[in-house]
């Protein structure tokens, strides 16, 4: 994992997500879209990953 690619905001999304349990929710408490909170744990998820594999 490149720690230096994650941002802040990233890891508040993830927390919100793992504490609400999905997106929806977690977009509701955050005040965000729900495609944001998609596309910020797509983005950590890649920078996991870089490579597609899992």
């Amino acid at each position: 994992m490149n720690l230096e690619a994650i941002k802040l905001s990233q890891l508040r999304i993830l927390v919100a997500v793992a504490n609400c349990g999905n997106f929806s929710e977690a977009a509701l408490q955050l005040g965000i879209s729900q495609s944001a909170v998609s596309h910020a744990v797509a983005s950590l998820e890649e920078d996991q990953h870089p490579d597609g594999q899992s």
